[in-house]
């Protein structure tokens, strides 16, 4: 360890540091938004029928309006996603986003989902995947070593993860990025409080329609998929070809961590593969 960083170490413990790292860019992205402000919302405010695709990453899709808090090629707005959404009321027609909404605090998430019912059109449709702190439950008490076998470098874990609970531990945290754990009644929750009116779970490419499908094959082992709406519509699946086929799927069952009515999953099709995680 260099002698710089022992001495700061000496100063702020280390997860005192990582926050910094992590915060000091978004705190100047904040800087550079408000001072573009105008610009900005000249940019998006006459704009309708958008589909937004929240927290993109390297993953940029043609069609869409790409936001996420780091620049890169295809990338149209770069924001702090704890703040509000540069879009007009109404303005989208579809919104999605995937493995975002556990980097938030409870509260920020909440925040978010109240501007995407804010941004979202009367019929339009929001799409959220989360990591699915179920699963990981449901496979750590029914002993199931084989999938915490898989996952021995998840999230590019140097060390391999030894135990299920070591596994657990860095799926929930990862490397302090993760800041909330989800499972389907606390996002419908959250989805409810934020004032949406409809929502349904499902699998990897199990989606209303195959335009909001955006679904990462990688991530459909851990994932659980939900769609909103802010009026009473009737959201029905269809399943995308070749999609990749998810634990909840695969295993149905109620899970054995509480007593839950559990949504009627019958029209999910199971057919694909199970993916691993990259």
């Amino acid at each position: 360890m260099k002698l710089k960083t022992r001495i700061a170490y000496a100063v702020f413990p280390p997860p005192v540091w990582d926050t910094l790292r992590q915060e000091w860019p978004m705190t100047k992205l904040r800087w550079k938004n408000a001072l573009f402000r105008r610009r900005i919302e000249r940019r998006f405010q006459k704009s309708r029928e958008l589909k937004i695709h929240l927290g993109c990453g390297k993953r940029v899709i043609a069609g869409w309006v790409n936001v996420d808090c780091f620049r890169g090629p295809g990338i149209d707005f770069t924001g702090d996603l704890r703040r509000p959404l540069p879009f007009a009321d109404g303005s989208a027609r579809l919104i999605y986003s995937e493995h975002v909404l556990e980097h938030l605090q409870m509260e920020d998430a909440l925040q978010l989902l109240q501007e995407c019912k804010r941004v979202l059109a009367p019929d339009g449709i929001l799409r959220i995947g989360i990591p699915d702190a179920e699963i990981y439950l449901r496979a750590y008490i029914s002993g199931d070593q084989p999938f915490f076998d898989e996952l021995k470098h998840l999230g590019g874990a140097i060390n391999p993860l030894r135990t299920p609970m070591e596994v657990i531990n860095h799926m929930f945290r990862m490397g302090a990025c993760h800041l909330f754990a989800w499972d389907w009644p606390t996002l419908q929750l959250a989805l409810t409080e934020a004032g949406f009116v409809s929502t349904r779970k499902g699998a990897s490419g199990v989606a209303s329609s195959t335009e909001i499908c955006l679904d990462d094959p990688a991530h459909a082992f851990e994932t659980l998929y939900v769609e909103a709406s802010k009026g009473p519509l009737q959201i029905e699946w269809f399943h995308k070809p070749g999609a990749a086929r998810s634990v909840r799927t695969a295993s149905p069952e109620p899970s054995p961590l509480a007593a839950r009515e559990e949504p009627n999953d019958s029209q999910l099709d199971p057919a694909g593969t199970k993916a691993k995680s990259a």
